[in-house]
Order: structure tokens, then sequence, then C-alpha cells
């Protein structure tokens, strides 16, 4: 006859252990989001980490800045940035040219950065205002 002899200790280890893997199992801690904006463009963040809002083509980020809006229709993402001084950036993409030479920021489907009065009195912000305010994420 052989006895058995429970540890105590060793039970309330396997049980943390167990418990612990359930509930980070129902848990995303690297919490990444993105909303599709079309073309293979997105808007969102990696890691939970909001510092790295921006927009991702093939997964490259196209600004050195933490982006805070867009808007955008099939042709055009109006972006919004703020710089570590707080000073608000606009920028135009033409999803188009982006496609073409996409290096990120130096790419020439890149327009801006313009102020607010200045984005507002460009050609593509007056003919597309409408269509992209149906489609705006802040």
């Amino acid at each position: 006859m052989r006895i058995v002899i429970f540890n105590s200790r060793k039970i309330l280890i396997g049980t943390f252990l167990i418990i612990t893997g359930l509930i980070s199992s129902c848990f995303d801690f690297s919490e990444s989001k993105f909303i599709d904006i079309g073309e293979g463009f997105e808007f969102g963040y990696y890691n939970g980490n909001r510092d790295l809002m921006n927009v991702y083509y093939n997964d490259g980020g196209l600004f050195p800045f933490v982006c805070t809006k867009v808007n955008w229709n099939k042709n055009y993402i109006i972006v919004t940035c703020k710089e570590e001084n707080g000073q608000v950036l606009y920028f135009i993409v033409n999803k188009t040219e982006y496609m073409l030479n996409p290096i990120q920021f130096k790419s020439n489907g890149i327009a801006g950065p313009f102020n607010y009065e200045s984005l507002i009195k460009t050609e593509i912000y007056k003919e597309n205002y409408l269509i992209m305010n149906a489609n705006s994420i802040p």
C-alpha cells in the first residue's frame, strides 16, 4: 500500500499558476487597435501604446508624430498630428501617390504640414470635406 502525501505548498503554487494562466488568456496585454481606412491604410496603435497612434501602410507608420484624428475617403486621408510641444499639424495623404512611393514621411504622396487655416484653403479639402467627415475617427 502506497501512502500519498500532498504537499500544500505545491498545490498552492500549482493553483496560482493555473489561475494566472486563465486570467492572462482572457486579456490582451499587448493590445493593438487598428481601423481599416481603405486601400491598405490603417489608423491605430500597437501594444496598447497610444503614443504610437499613427496612419500605417504595410505595417509602417507614415508620420514621426502622434496622430490624433483621420478623415478619409477612397483617394485621400487628412491626418491631424500633434508635435511634442503640443503644436497641431495637418497633412493630406494622396493614397495612390503614396502607394507608388511608400517611404513613410518622405513620400511625395504626403502634402504638408499645414496649419488649419492653410488646410481648409486647399482644393483637396474643399472638394472632399463632406465625404471625408462621414469617415472620421477622432
